[in-house]
């Protein structure tokens, strides 16, 4: 955690708690199960105390909004900096923890299935758009080349899916499939973790000096793109690899996202 931002924070750590409203935000941040529902329910207050500070005119009760947002920065910094470290901890040392996670679910009946369904889901709507984009070709329309490409990249990606499914090492495939996948998406999220770290800090100083900086919906933007990247691979390849999942920070567990965790806006 940035230092500047630790010793801000035990500066105006007794005045800012001692606000009844940042009691009760701070109680439903602390009582949501995962990291980046914490940081949609900060973004969410964050959002709605900018829109007040732009319309307040008495300096007490800017003054006291300005706190009131200082302090829900800080806890959307540390809850960040626990979502970068937790994805720092999977994908370090050649990935070492996210193989040892995804080789021990992955022998688990119901994440087996699970995968194998996605698979199906995917080979069906390759299908629809073979099918549609071959029927566009034979129409004698314009972009009869266009069509043709599309309708065979569908076709290779079948072959694609049957092969694998077909395999009688299916299983180590879905395997390196998904280590190779959640590493990938991992990988995405770490750079908006660091690039929300210095935005939050940025925020955080300019706020202290009435300086609105307006980084506000860049940083919700990175987080909405991390909540979309978690469901778009649950919705493509597993359900149970990612959501409701213990990943730790040193002894402490986190979970990263639950089913119920939807982008800001």
């Amino acid at each position: 955690m940035n230092r500047k931002v630790y010793f801000l924070e035990n500066k105006i750590r007794k005045k800012i708690r001692e606000s009844q409203l940042n009691r009760i935000i701070l109680n439903k941040i602390e009582s949501e199960a995962s990291i980046l529902g914490k940081a949609k329910l900060i973004c969410v207050q964050l959002i709605d105390l900018e829109k007040k500070l732009k319309r307040e005119k008495t300096k007490s009760t800017k003054e006291n909004i300005k706190h009131q947002m200082l302090f829900l920065y800080i806890e959307l910094y540390k809850v960040n900096h626990v979502l970068h470290n937790a994805i720092v901890k999977e994908i370090s040392n050649n990935s070492v923890h996210l193989r040892k996670r995804i080789s021990g679910k992955i022998k688990l009946q119901h994440v087996y299935k699970d995968l194998f369904n996605r698979l199906k889901d995917i080979a069906k709507k390759l299908t629809t758009e073979g099918i549609y984009h071959l029927n566009k070709y034979n129409s004698g329309i314009k972009d009869k080349k266009a069509h043709l490409r599309l309708a065979s990249k569908s076709a290779r990606e079948l072959v694609e899916i049957y092969n694998l499914l077909r395999a009688e090492n299916h299983i180590m495939k879905f395997r390196s499939l998904l280590i190779f996948k959640v590493n990938k998406m991992f990988r995405v999220m770490l750079k908006g973790t660091s690039d929300n770290s210095k935005m939050i800090s940025n925020e955080i100083f300019a706020l202290e000096s009435n300086k609105y900086s307006n980084k506000l919906n860049m940083i919700v933007s990175i987080i909405n793109e991390q909540i979309k990247e978690l469901h778009n691979f649950s919705i493509k390849f597993n359900s149970y690899i990612i959501h409701s999942e213990p990943f730790y920070v040193g002894k402490q567990k986190h979970i990263i996202i639950t089913h119920d965790v939807k982008p800001v806006f």
